[in-house]
Formats: structure tokens, sequence, C-alpha cells
């Protein structure tokens, strides 16, 4: 019994380091295809609530691009950090991504018009920003510098609630952008719903 006990442990042992592995593979190619984007310092768009065309600046510190979703429990419990965000944050432009397929046009417009945001969100309806940004759950969040480079890609935080969160990726990144260091957290693993393209 004691050496099935051993065995069992073992083989969890070996898939748990499969699986962590196979995650650090996965999140750094992610990484290296979107710094395949180039520089970014201004996005293009139709307004959600107006729908009409924008184009959406940069700020004197950067941009910073957050794909959010209109039913996710987890998009939404971060809805009150990223808007303390944009405003302490207030020399980077913010812009949201809503792309979910599944979430009806007026569902979201009624969503992000009681949110009541103080930066424009974008209708992804082809999903072309989700695909050029390689974003597969929301929040999922972009910064890039006032040279346009990407700083930080991931996470707003490390858990689907922020009121059960530790660590502040989003929070983090920005405050070492703006104080021109390195980043401690370059990249973070996205925790939420996934965006629906079919």
């Amino acid at each position: 019994m004691t050496h099935f006990s051993n065995q069992l442990k073992v083989y969890k042992n070996i898939l748990f380091l499969i699986y962590f592995f196979s995650s650090l593979i996965t999140q750094g190619h992610s990484l290296e295809k979107t710094k395949e984007l180039g520089t970014m310092s201004s996005l293009r768009g139709q307004d959600l609530l107006t729908k009409q065309k924008i184009q959406i600046e940069s700020k004197p510190l950067g941009l910073v691009i957050i794909f959010l979703s209109a039913k996710c429990p987890c998009s939404n419990s971060h809805i009150a950090e990223i808007k303390t965000l944009s405003k302490e944050f207030s020399q980077f432009q913010f812009v949201a991504v809503h792309s979910n397929k599944e979430e009806e046009l007026s569902l979201a417009q009624n969503y992000f018009k009681s949110l009541d945001l103080s930066f424009p969100i974008i209708e992804d309806d082809n999903f072309s920003l989700a695909d050029q940004f390689q974003a597969m759950k929301t929040p999922h969040a972009f910064v890039f510098n006032t040279k346009g480079e990407l700083q930080f890609k991931g996470g707003v935080s490390d858990s689907r609630q922020f009121a059960n969160s530790e660590i502040k990726y989003l929070r983090l990144a920005l405050e070492d952008v703006a104080a021109q260091k390195k980043l401690r957290y370059p990249h973070a693993r996205t925790l939420g719903c996934a965006i629906t393209r079919d």
C-alpha cells in the first residue's frame, strides 16, 4: 500500500512538472507573438457606445489596452481597480476592447454604459484586435510605453476575484513604466473567461 502511494505521488509530481513547463513555454511563445505587434502608439476602431469610428492616441507615458467582457465575473471583479488605475495613472491613455461573440451588442452596450468608464470602449466584432494581440481571456491587459513598445502583457491581478488578489500586476507595471524602471512582471498569467470567437 505504501509502495502504491509513493508511486502515485511520483506520478502526480511528473504531471505537475509537465503542466508547469508546458505553461511556461506557451506563455513565452505568446509573449514573443505579441512582440510582433511592433510599436503601438494609437488604436483605431468603432466606439461600442456611440458606434462612431475613433482613433485613440497614446498619452505622454503610454497606452493601456484592456480586453473586457460584459458577462465574465472575473472581468467584472477587476473593473473598480481598472477605473482607479485610469485616474491614478492619467498620463497613460486607457482603452477597453470588447471582443466576445456570445455577448450580444445591446447587452454589452448596456453593461459598459452602466460602468461610466472615463475611457473609450472599442467593439471588436470581427476579433481582429483579439487575434492581433493574441488576447485569450478577460481581463487581458497590454501596456505600451511612450515609445510605443510593449512593456507588459497579462492579467490585471493574480486572482479571478480582485478582492482576493495578492499581486496587482497591472498596477505594478504602470508604476514601473512611469518610473522608467525594469518591470517586475513583464508578463503574467491571465485568469478569466475565454474570449469566444466561434
